[in-house]
């Protein structure tokens, strides 16, 4: 899980940083989008997984709702 993290992570900077260029490609913002969304998916693939393993592990759980608070944007279901 921490890889597809770390995936979501750098595919959405190599997003944003394409876009602040004078002018960006439509088609690459595109291709970057569609796998910040498919990472996205991967991971929480990986988090269902876990949890049917073990629903209550603390370390995870903690790491998982950093990850939709601050990278996701999802602050209600982060927290």
């Amino acid at each position: 899980m921490q890889k597809g993290i770390e995936k979501v992570c750098n595919l959405q900077a190599e997003f944003w940083t394409h876009l602040t260029t004078v002018i960006p490609d439509l088609n690459i913002l595109n291709d970057y989008g569609k796998r910040v969304y498919e990472a996205g998916e991967e991971v929480e693939k990986f988090w269902v997984t876990l949890c049917k393993i073990n629903p209550n592990y603390q370390p995870a759980l903690n790491v998982y709702g950093e990850y939709l608070r601050d990278v996701r944007n999802h602050e209600h279901q982060g927290n």
